[in-house]
């Protein structure tokens, strides 16, 4: 049996009372509970550290740039005084000859000058280079110094130019012409034709018949003509970044002999 006590006048009823309304939580009052919010706020703050981070990668790019410009300039001023990119012409033949130009109002016949030039027909270079390095500062340029034999032949000197008499040519006036593009950086140089005496860098001028050319008076003969002039050409040069030949003679051969860490060729063979 259970008894059960009815309630006081002054006593409710707890278990059947309404619960009291809780009021609506206040983020929710500004839409920041509202779906999608989560994602909007991590987009957000993804892209509030990604601003930041610009900061940092900005200063990096600035000290690169910094950097290379001041590579750069330390590659100028060591190449300036060591020697730049080479590049080897020749040896080339010149050799003087007059042409008639029009008669004047008195009916005699006016004379010019011109140059005439030989290319090998035969050319061996034998070639060496030596890298180095040249260091300034956190910086290191690499450099090297080189030696080469140009070696080979004119022929066929007799008869130059079917429009040219050969009484007009003076062989006696005949120069060797070899080109190098930095004549600043070169150290020693010997220049011989035929069966002449080998000439050194003494009795080498800089010539302007051709850019960056030294010159070697080397007079000929007619018997000399009649037959290949041998020449031969050693120099002792420096420079840097690159080192070109130019193939003038119809056989052309190069050997190049280096320890330069990473080699590439350029040029047809």
């Amino acid at each position: 049996m259970t008894f059960e006590h009815p309630a006081s006048p002054g006593q409710e009823d707890v278990s059947q009372a309404p619960e009291p309304r809780r009021g609506q939580p206040w983020h929710r009052r500004f839409g920041l509970g509202a779906a999608g919010f989560e994602a909007t706020r991590r987009a957000f703050f993804l892209g509030v550290l990604s601003l930041i981070l610009l900061i940092p990668l900005g200063m990096i790019e600035d000290l690169v740039r910094e950097r290379e410009s001041r590579k750069s300039e330390v590659e100028t001023e060591i190449t300036a005084q060591w020697g730049g990119p080479q590049t080897v012409v020749g040896p080339i033949l010149a050799v003087p000859y007059r042409y008639v130009t029009e008669a004047g109002s008195d009916a005699t016949q006016r004379t010019a000058t011109s140059t005439l030039f030989f290319l090998p027909k035969s050319l061996d270079i034998a070639a060496t280079a030596k890298a180095e390095r040249r260091a300034k500062s956190i910086y290191q340029v690499l450099v090297y110094g080189g030696t080469a034999k140009l070696t080979g032949s004119f022929a066929g000197l007799a008869k130059p130019r079917a429009d040219i008499p050969p009484e007009m040519i003076d062989w006696s006036g005949a120069k060797l012409l070899v080109g190098i593009s930095d004549l600043s950086s070169l150290r020693s140089i010997t220049m011989a034709l035929g069966q002449q005496p080998p000439v050194g860098a003494d009795g080498v001028q800089q010539e302007s018949l051709l850019s960056s050319s030294l010159a070697v008076a080397m007079p000929l003969s007619a018997a000399d003509i009649q037959k290949p002039v041998e020449f031969a050409v050693s120099l002792d040069f420096r420079g840097s970044s690159a080192l070109d030949f130019a193939p003038l003679g119809d056989d052309t051969k190069i050997a190049l002999d280096a320890d330069w860490p990473h080699p590439d060729f350029s040029g047809r063979s």
